[in-house]
């Protein structure tokens, strides 16, 4: 079946929401591993993906490794082999899905998984087709990419990229906390004032970016939903 039409006022209301939750659960998460679980789950739910994960890069931006903690698959849904399989997955810059985001710092799309070269699972994931990966950008640099999986096939869909790159830029404030708070720890005293300064400064500007995407977004009220087909 194919679902294609403009969003309602409900589900305008609804995809506002979503991104106020996740806004809530990314910072009053203890750490960023806590708060990409969070958003996995509150995207996957609020989207009706059958599955969704997230990896986070090392520190030298080489590899994605899996996130133990940060999955969500639909229940009564059996995917055991495709977790087990990915989570032995250590992907470098190119390689596989993942790993295509790492190198080249932008969402991808895929129309059907298992037909596409750069699906490494050796098992599992019969069930899935569509799927997109969304990097998490911190100044310039990919420091986790976000997976989710449909159980049919799909086309791009804009604003519901939309949706996953407003979350992302959330969790980038997040990760970028973490960074400046493990920096503080081993600086001295006017060292811990300048990166407190430096704080200060992102977070403004992450508000000013905030409002001119809040005002950007209300600009049109027909937006096309997820585009779904057999």
């Amino acid at each position: 079946f194919v679902i294609i039409g403009t969003a309602t006022a409900s589900e305008r209301t609804a995809l506002l929401r979503l991104l106020k939750d996740v806004g809530s659960a990314a910072n009053e998460a203890r750490t960023v591993e806590d708060a990409l679980a969070a958003a996995v789950r509150l995207i996957a739910e609020g989207q009706r993906w059958a599955v969704g994960h997230a990896y986070t890069a090392t520190d030298d931006g080489s590899e994605c490794l899996p996130v133990a903690s940060a999955w969500y698959v639909r229940p009564g849904l059996d995917v055991e082999p495709f977790k087990t399989s990915t989570m032995r997955l250590h992907l470098r810059r190119g390689m596989g899905f993942a790993g295509t985001v790492l190198d080249e710092k932008k969402a991808l799309w895929v129309g059907d998984v298992r037909a596409d070269p750069r699906w490494l699972r050796e098992s599992g994931g019969q069930t899935l087709q569509a799927a997109v990966f969304s990097p998490v950008l911190v100044r310039g640099a990919v420091r986790a990419v976000l997976a989710f999986y449909a159980d049919r096939p799909g086309e791009r869909d804009p604003a519901l990229e939309s949706v996953i790159s407003s979350v992302a830029f959330q969790l980038a404030q997040v990760i970028s906390r973490d960074q400046v708070g493990r920096q503080m720890k081993l600086a001295g005293g006017e060292g811990r004032r300048h990166i407190g300064r430096e704080l200060h400064d992102r977070a403004r500007a992450s508000r000013r970016s905030a409002c001119w995407r809040g005002a950007s977004s209300g600009r049109s009220s027909r937006r096309p939903r997820w585009s779904w087909t057999r």
